[in-house]
């Protein structure tokens, strides 16, 4: 399949799936795309950073230290990447067009998964705010 196929069906599972196992489980058979993985490139975004740190620290105490580390896949403006808190590893990725992404991240360490969906909306020129409509854990 090709990756414009891979990530319009992974965007529509991520705005209408209610199962957030399902969406991560489409997610990382689109890492394995050959394209997926050779398009991507490091990046730095204030907006994405602020959001998932704002995520991060409404499920974990507000002393963990927080690390995210994101990639660009500038054509398709889609953003993934990994983030950790206080050494527990996690994921996310983000579609820039509808301002929505997922993020996966070990809440305990018994390997518990915290599955976030969420929207970031913009309020004024440089400022937004997050909303997580639902969450789920596995």
């Amino acid at each position: 399949m090709s990756l414009d196929n891979d990530l319009n069906d992974l965007e529509q599972l991520l705005q209408e799936e209610s199962d957030f196992n399902e969406i991560y489980k489409k997610f990382f058979s689109v890492v394995q795309n050959d394209d997926f993985i050779s398009s991507g490139a490091p990046c730095s975004d204030n907006r994405i950073e602020e959001m998932l740190k704002r995520i991060l620290l409404k499920i974990f105490d507000s002393t963990k230290l927080i690390n995210i580390m994101i990639i660009n896949i500038e054509k398709y403006g889609f953003y993934h990447g990994t983030v950790s808190v206080d050494a527990l590893p996690g994921s996310f990725f983000y579609f820039k067009d509808i301002s929505m992404g997922m993020l996966a991240v070990v809440k305990r360490r018994n390997d518990e998964i915290s599955f976030i969906r969420f929207t970031g909306e913009n309020i004024s020129k440089g400022n937004f705010i997050v909303t997580t409509p639902s969450t789920a854990t596995h």
